[in-house]
């Protein structure tokens, strides 16, 4: 306050005038700082002083009273200001307050609204429970009125009835010689006697109607077509002995065969699966279109359980959506589902059922839930569940139906059951016995086969090989020991297969012959029968590997009529032939379907399309769609776009966009290529576009509808331009990992780029001629699996062009 004292007594004095102090002016001085002046006792200083502060080199005139008033002045105005500062803190404190009761109101009312809102849910649901309750009474009333009205119009009362049996007229009897001429009642039976005297007992019966005599009957019917008890009890057996008869039959059924209940590891049976999902209560909610749940399955308490996906090279443990256990009266056993389980799991105490709910992706694929043996399968397993049905090997069948006429049906009804032959496809058994598949050759399999049983059958050109296997799905491991042609390569014509030539433990039989040899017929001698299996046949052309390679390369396929990409779908190999006009390519392709069965790539097809120049295709085998853009097009073409088809093998001789495919239209540059990216956790919905001559990579995410199908619409998730030294023409392209493998043509080019940070490493690949020079060429096509990287590449000014199959 001191401070502020000073500042005013300058303030006030600065302009006092030495005349204006009048005797008040003393000749003394003070000088100080302003730290001093503060401290100085002020009683000291004599009114007229000249006080001169260093600090800011001021001068006043010392007046005592004025620097009195001056004070109290500044007391006066710091109580009120200290007055105004608690004013403020009390306003604050209420504005906390305030503050505070809003927030508490603001959540009550929320609270209340959550509640109203709660109340009314509750209530709309108990006026749904009264809405149905309320029809279901007026249906039971309606119901109740329509029976009670059936009951009065066509039924009696009680009281009615017993009225009508009182009133009844019992029926009169009146014998005769002859017949009356008056007095005639309708109400009468008369009996006329037919004997010669009129106490024989036998009598015609009439009744009087419409004027006329009518016969209903005699006193004495004939009865000699119809057994006497004696007869019956003479002629028939009695219940005891037909019981011991049924007795004996089925225990000699039960001698003659065995039924056994035979499952494949595979427990998930796709067809018994419905849409939905499991709930937390155990129930389905349909409402999930996009979700298949299987039936219930057995498993017992503690047993572990798996569900894998067999990827065409690997059995894969794959993620159930859902999970409930339930007891032996199919109640849940969990108190909530398993959410998003890792495929792999243990029953609970009590199990006796289990459900798994699966995404509509994976429920595509190739899925197997074992149960108890959860290890790994060499192959994918289907589901089956079936009777197998075994004759007793000490019963001779032929001897046994010989013998007893009456068993021959049931023994004919036993053997249809058991026995069955129909055609496998185009296989063969080669001379180390190791099935094999090749479209040149047919087998034929006959199943569960008996030893007593004796199968004749013959071929028009002849039988390459007969295969005995102790399984009804015959493998390599279950061979037991065959027949085949004789060093003068003779094939078998005709062949008997007893007790004699079929080794023991046989189940199955494979026969297999060339498609040009014609069919083969089976007959089975111990049911009189002939199968004949009948089906259209095509010679297809072939490519045979150049060579085999056991180091980097594989296998090398040549003069292969293919001028784009490429793609695999499944086990077969998809080539592109474009169609020009003028020197032009159209929007006009023919696909080469292809397969490669023992070092041959064998042609099964073609497709004609529209499906434009194939720059660059692409298949996902997890989402069943072929990809591929308008990448040949040219700078000023309008219209970009990709497309995207469903199950391409389904596709027919002709197929054209508009009805098999989805186009996406793109404004994202010129010569759009696309090809699949990652998974996305399995929604396998990302697609990369590469556009404007590699100059520009386009990363999208393709929506779905309600139930899993890609419906149109993309969001781009990233865009990327590249900068390179040049355009450069795109020849196929793939996405493994996390890179993009694209081919730039020549002299056989190749980009790998990563998709993280877009860096790229660039790979030339030489190939020589004989003489040392370099062949000119490009790549054209790129296709890379978890075995092999495939590329496709041509020779400049030469028709011949390379497939070639990189172990990886």
């Amino acid at each position: 306050m001191a401070t502020d004292i000073i500042a005013r007594g300058m303030a006030a004095n600065a302009k006092k005038s030495v005349t204006a102090l009048g005797n008040k002016i003393e000749s003394e001085k003070w000088i100080g700082t302003k730290a001093e002046w503060e401290a100085v006792d002020k009683s000291t200083i004599k009114d007229g002083t000249i006080v001169y502060i260093t600090d800011d080199k001021t001068v006043i005139l010392y007046d005592k009273a004025e620097m009195e008033k001056i004070a109290a002045q500044v007391a006066t105005d710091k109580t009120s200001v200290a007055a105004d500062k608690a004013d403020i803190v009390s306003m604050k404190s209420e504005i906390a307050n305030t503050k505070t009761y809003i927030n508490e109101t603001v959540q009550t009312i929320s609270e209340n609204a959550n509640s109203v809102k709660q109340e009314k849910i509750a209530i709309d649901e108990t006026k749904t429970d009264i809405d149905k309750k309320y029809t279901e009474i007026s249906n039971t009333a309606t119901k109740l009125n329509t029976e009670y009205n059936n009951l009065t119009s066509n039924y009696y009362t009680k009281e009615a009835t017993n009225s009508l049996i009182s009133s009844t007229t019992k029926p009169k009897y009146s014998v005769v010689n002859e017949f009356p001429t008056s007095d005639i009642s309708t109400d009468i039976i008369y009996l006329k006697s037919t004997g010669t005297t009129s106490t024989d007992g036998v009598y015609e019966m009439y009744t009087y109607q419409d004027s006329n005599w009518v016969k209903i009957g005699t006193s004495n019917p004939d009865l000699a077509d119809y057994y006497t008890k004696e007869l019956v009890d003479s002629t028939f057996a009695t219940k005891t002995e037909i019981n011991n008869t049924n007795t004996e039959v089925s225990e000699l059924k039960e001698d003659l065969y065995t039924v056994n209940i035979v499952e494949s590891r595979n427990k998930l049976n796709k067809d018994a699966c419905i849409i939905g999902i499991i709930k937390n209560d155990g129930t389905i909610d349909t409402s999930y279109t996009n979700y298949h749940t299987s039936e219930f399955i057995p498993i017992s308490e503690n047993e572990e359980y798996r569900l894998a996906r067999w990827n065409k090279y690997n059995c894969l443990t794959t993620t159930i959506r859902a999970v409930m256990i339930y007891d032996a009266q199919r109640q849940p056993l969990l108190s909530e589902r398993l959410n998003d389980f890792n495929g792999i799991g243990k029953a609970v105490e009590k199990s006796a059922y289990i459900r798994i709910s699966i995404s509509g992706d994976w429920f595509k694929s190739d899925l197997m839930l074992f149960i108890g043996d959860t290890i790994d399968s060499t192959r994918y397993i289907p589901y089956e569940k079936r009777r197998e049905i075994s004759l007793n090997p000490s019963i001779n069948l032929n001897a046994l139906i010989e013998k007893n006429e009456p068993l021959k049906s049931i023994t004919q009804s036993c053997i249809e059951q058991i026995s069955d032959e129909y055609k496998v496809g185009s296989y063969y058994i080669n001379s180390n016995y190791v099935i094999s598949k090749s479209s040149n050759w047919e087998m034929y399999m006959l199943k569960n086969i008996y030893r007593k049983i004796t199968y004749k059958g013959y071929c028009e050109k002849g039988i390459y090989a007969i295969g005995f296997y102790s399984d009804n799905i015959p493998s390599d491991k279950s061979f037991i020991g065959g027949l085949t042609v004789d060093r003068s390569g003779v094939n078998i014509v005709e062949f008997v297969l007893d007790e004699k030539t079929i080794p023991d433990g046989t189940i199955s039989i494979l026969l297999c012959s060339r498609v040009v040899a014609g069919d083969i017929h089976v007959e089975m001698e111990s049911f009189i029968a002939k199968k004949y299996i009948n089906e259209s046949k095509i010679r297809i052309d072939s490519i045979v590997s150049e060579i085999e390679g056991k180091g980097n390369v594989k296998a090398i396929y040549k003069s292969i009529p293919n001028a784009n990409d490429f793609t695999i779908i499944k086990d077969e190999i998809w080539f592109a032939e474009n169609i020009y006009k003028d020197g032009v390519a159209t929007d006009y392709t023919t696909v080469h379907r292809y397969k490669i069965i023992d070092g041959f790539l064998v042609k099964i097809g073609d497709i004609d399309t529209d499906f434009g120049h194939w720059n660059t295709v692409d298949y996902c085998e997890d989402n069943d769609c072929l990809i591929f853009g308008n990448g040949a097009n040219s700078i000023q073409t309008d219209g970009n776009y990709f497309v995207v088809v469903k199950n391409p093998l389904s596709l027919g001789d002709v197929a054209r966009i508009e009805t098999c495919g989805i186009k996406y239209a793109v404004d994202i540059g010129f010569k759009v290529q696309a090809v699949w990216g990652d998974s996305n956790f399995g929604s396998n919905n990302i697609v990369y576009l590469i556009s404007n001559s590699c100059q520009k990579i386009t990363k999208v995410l393709l929506l779905k509808d309600s139930n899993g199908n890609f419906n149109g619409q993309y969001v781009t998730l990233e865009t990327k331009d590249i900068e390179l030294d040049k355009y450069y023409g795109v020849g196929g392209a793939d996405f493994w990992g996390d890179t993009l493998y694209i081919g730039i043509g020549g002299p056989y080019e190749m980009f790998k780029m990563s998709m993280s940070d877009y860096s790229i490493q660039k790979i030339t690949k030489h190939f020589y001629k004989d003489d040392g020079s370099e062949y000119s060429g490009s790549i054209q096509g790129v296709h890379i699996d978890s075995q092999y990287i495939w590329v496709f590449s041509n020779i400049a000014g030469s028709s011949v062009n390379y497939l070639t199959q990189y172990r990886r």
